[in-house]
């Protein structure tokens, strides 16, 4: 059982200690690149070595890259800190949104609470039986609004 235990814990971090994978850059027969484990079938194709447990934060262009691919690698930069700049507006729009909410919550449930205080408070001291039932109705419509808005 120990054993077993002990290979479930070790063999996952000797998998991530492993120094590198092989991994190799070739060129299809339309000029693309493509990136496989395995050696390329045509002689254009080059060896790359990338270490396990590797984050990139920033697209880095390499010394040997074409042109082409330089450019399409600055394209993909940009199109990335757009992605991120809309992102960012859109996780502002919305915080500001539930902020809002948030204080339209409070001044409903303050308002519900205080005139349930005002009905009870009437209903203590007495009032004509015509107000019943337009009280009765006053007080569950402003149950609803402090379930649905103090929390």
């Amino acid at each position: 059982m120990c054993l077993k235990n002990c290979a479930v814990i070790i063999l996952p971090l000797l998998a991530a200690l492993q120094s590198a994978a092989d991994i190799y850059r070739c060129q299809t027969e339309d000029g693309k690149w493509l990136f496989t484990d395995g050696q390329c079938n045509n002689e254009v194709g080059q060896k790359v070595k990338l270490s396990p447990l590797v984050t990139f934060k920033k697209l880095q262009p390499s010394a040997n890259l074409s042109e082409a691919e330089h450019r399409i690698l600055i394209d993909l930069d940009q199109r990335m800190a757009e992605s991120r700049d809309i992102r960012s507006r859109q996780h502002k729009q919305i915080s500001n949104q539930i902020r809002k909410n948030k204080k339209i919550m409070q001044k409903n449930c303050a308002f519900a609470e205080r005139h349930l205080a005002r009905i009870r408070d009437k209903r203590s001291h007495g009032y004509k039986l015509s107000e019943a039932n337009a009280l009765d109705h006053q007080i569950r419509d402003l149950y609803r609004m402090r379930k649905v808005n103090c929390r």
